[in-house]
């Protein structure tokens, strides 16, 4: 696991499933900086899925693709879970198909890879004013 662990309980809290460090990390400075969030990383699913059962984030980002895994997968077990209402963002470079089925699992958007940042973070602060 890799994880920053919550500072602050008031601030928005974030949680990233990705494989690749870089991209993590990367999204995650962007993350912090737009809203001064705590975000928590991993690049294993079933380490995101045991932190997801205690805790609730604001946002969960899971990858699509993931090794040995089906991201879709894991969006379907977080949304069978009721006490689960935080959305799902889901960033992929899969074409219509595979956004198609992030749909399906559960996800509440997918965003296309590359994608430009601001309208990521206007996805995001849109996504947080729903909820």
């Amino acid at each position: 696991m890799i994880s920053e662990e919550p500072q602050n309980k008031n601030k928005l809290q974030f949680v990233i499933l990705h494989t690749d460090p870089e991209f993590r990390g990367a999204l995650a400075d962007i993350l912090k900086r737009a809203f001064a969030c705590d975000v928590t990383v991993f690049g294993l699913p079933d380490d995101a899925l045991r932190h997801l059962q205690d805790h609730k984030p604001n946002l969960f980002l899971p990858q699509a693709f993931l090794q040995n895994s089906d991201g879709h997968e894991v969006i379907r077990t977080i949304k069978q879970d009721p006490a689960n209402r935080f959305p799902v963002v889901v960033i992929t470079g899969g074409g219509r198909i595979f956004r198609e089925e992030a749909t399906r699992a559960g996800a509440d958007v997918v965003i296309n890879s590359p994608f430009d940042v601001d309208t990521f973070l206007e996805t995001v602060q849109d996504l947080l004013h729903r909820g």
